[in-house]
């Protein structure tokens, strides 16, 4: 019997080439200016290399990867939301706690 989907299965490798975006909460440890979170923004824009989390399916070596664009949505607060767009395989935790970090408040996705 063949399967329903048949060689659909293996387009999942072209899916898995495309950009992805999200829509996600970061909830920072203190307060920062509007001002400098969009300055994080923009730095973390293009190249970034990122560390997979300890638990991860994937080996946990450094990879570098490409974010397209970065921008605020909402905010209330310590409460951030924002749109990413990215590389297939860019872990949004990584990336807020990475924010985080470079805004001196430490972070983490809600």
């Amino acid at each position: 019997m063949l399967w329903p989907w048949g060689d659909a299965t293996k387009l999942i490798e072209v899916a898995h080439e495309q950009s992805k975006e999200y829509v996600c909460v970061m909830l920072l440890h203190r307060d920062v200016p509007t001002e400098r979170l969009q300055q994080v923004f923009q730095e973390f824009t293009g190249d970034i290399y990122q560390l997979p989390p300890v638990k991860s399916a994937v080996s946990r070596s450094i990879r570098v990867r490409r974010i397209h664009s970065l921008s605020l949505v909402e905010r209330d607060g310590r409460y951030v939301m924002f749109r990413v767009v990215c590389e297939s395989g860019t872990y949004i935790r990584t990336l807020c706690v990475d924010m985080g970090y470079a805004l001196g408040t430490g972070g983490r996705r809600w």
